[in-house]
């Protein structure tokens, strides 16, 4: 069993909080013959920082096709001055904490070209703010259900291994900051 402060402010999925809203407006992207990724439906399933107090501006995105599981992991900041930019990351990245296959950097590409559109941008920055408000008011939904919430569909995660990489991806991003903060102190 996992103690609160072991997992305070990991990454959920959207899900977690608003299954309705998430089952309307997830993005799937259908992938026909003839691409460098192969034919299938690609879901981009979005995660968001539960930290009370914290306004990183970020989403992870696990893609997900049905077939071959999650086939990329994305991060994506909406302020280009914000934690990926104190860190020396940009923007939007293949998220270096946690596993890629090698369609993510062709899903990356897709993600940038035709994903990426600004009512998409949009999207993300509500359901950003709709977890952030919710986790205001209700701090006891900063712990993480470890995928109790239902599954969505066929597009189902391993359980186990989603609970590691955001416990594994916590503690990388508190390095990464401890990092950042030792870069930016003033020099004596």
């Amino acid at each position: 069993m996992l103690r609160r402060h072991e997992v305070e402010g990991a990454m959920r999925s959207f899900h977690d909080f608003f299954p309705q809203t998430a089952e309307e407006e997830t993005r799937c992207t259908a992938i026909g013959e003839g691409c460098d990724i192969p034919p299938g439906k690609y879901l981009f399933v979005e995660s968001y920082c539960t930290e009370k107090g914290c306004d990183c501006r970020n989403v992870l995105l696990t893609v997900i096709e049905r077939k071959r599981g999650a086939v990329a992991t994305i991060n994506y900041s909406f302020d280009p001055r914000g934690i990926a930019a104190r860190v020396g990351l940009d923007d939007l990245v293949l998220d270096p904490f946690n596993p890629q296959s090698d369609l993510s950097p062709a899903i990356l590409d897709l993600f940038k070209s035709v994903v990426l559109t600004e009512d998409y941008r949009e999207r993300l920055k509500n359901h950003y703010r709709m977890v952030k408000d919710l986790i205001e008011r209700k701090p006891e939904l900063a712990e993480p259900s470890l995928w109790d919430a239902p599954d969505p569909g066929e597009f189902a995660i391993l359980r186990p291994v989603v609970g590691q990489a955001y416990r594994d991806r916590r503690r990388d991003l508190r390095k990464l900051r401890r990092q950042a903060q030792r870069r930016n102190r003033p020099r004596r």
